[in-house]
């Protein structure tokens, strides 16, 4: 396996290099995404329940607070989705930060992570029923589109090379399973034998990065730094390496305008923007 490893800049964000920030604003950050319209971050903060906005200088301002423990999220035109844990998805406007979408799920009991098809229509994991809800944007209807053998399904992101959904497992022995869009069944792509996976995200030539805590649970601690795993887009390889130096890499984002991968550290309340070469 090779290991791939990048040069860590200063605190100062440059957008098309490679650097951390490490801000008081954070609480527990979650998840990242990104907005090409005003060149800007969203960071998702579960501690605070608030959404960070970082520009193109670096400057960290809040986007919105007061919402309940947010976890995922995902750019859809103008609307960035936000999982509010434990069982709402709402929508926002993105230019005004209105409230504009929003459903309640009333059988979920931990929504994690959502992605989006090329549809439009979102899907959101749900780690303590062992599921995934569709959801219809327009109307916000939902139904369950499928349940998982394995327990605490978290991230997930659309493979669109594939036309599938790309699913990993924050447990022991985490598997990565891809969710059939037309019938949705579920297929192993492999069992590296890896312990809590977070976050996946995919780049234009559909490699999966699949952020990785390692052993441990949050009653115990996790006593290791967090991984990376870089898998080819069948999962045929032994994934490559990235090491990181910090712990709990949450729900990473990959922006392929110049190849940045976003990693949010929920336990150490820092976000990193890595140059992959």
């Amino acid at each position: 396996m090779i290991i791939m490893k990048s040069i860590i800049l200063n605190i100062v964000l440059l957008l098309s290099y490679s650097g951390v920030i490490c801000s008081q604003n954070y609480n527990m950050p979650e998840s990242a995404v990104y907005d090409p319209s005003q060149k800007r971050y969203f960071i998702s903060n579960f501690g605070s329940g608030c959404l960070m906005q970082i520009d193109s200088c670096g400057t960290i301002t809040t986007f919105k607070s007061d919402l309940s423990k947010p976890l995922g999220m995902v750019l859809c035109g103008d609307i960035l989705y936000v999982v509010e844990n434990p069982n709402k998805i709402s929508g926002f406007n993105i230019t005004t930060g209105r409230q504009t979408k929003q459903v309640i799920i009333d059988s979920a009991l931990f929504l994690n992570d959502i992605t989006s098809d090329s549809n439009g229509d979102l899907y959101v994991t749900d780690s303590r029923r062992k599921s995934i809800y569709k959801i219809e944007p327009g109307s916000m209807t939902c139904y369950l589109f499928t349940h998982t053998i394995f327990s605490d399904p978290n991230g997930i992101a659309y493979d669109k090379i594939n036309n599938r959904l790309i699913v990993c497992f924050f447990c022991e022995n985490a598997p990565v399973q891809a969710v059939n869009l037309k019938d949705s069944s579920v297929t192993t792509m492999v069992s590296p034998s890896l312990h809590n996976l977070d976050g996946i995200a995919i780049d234009s030539d559909g490699n999966a990065y699949i952020s990785c805590w390692g052993k441990g649970s949050f009653a115990k601690g996790f006593p290791s730094k967090g991984m990376i795993y870089k898998f080819n887009p069948s999962f045929t390889n032994p994934p490559e390496i990235i090491e990181l130096e910090h712990f709990g890499p949450a729900d990473i984002f990959f922006n392929p305008k110049n190849n940045l991968l976003v990693i949010p550290y929920l336990l150490d309340n820092i976000v990193e923007f890595r140059k992959i070469r």
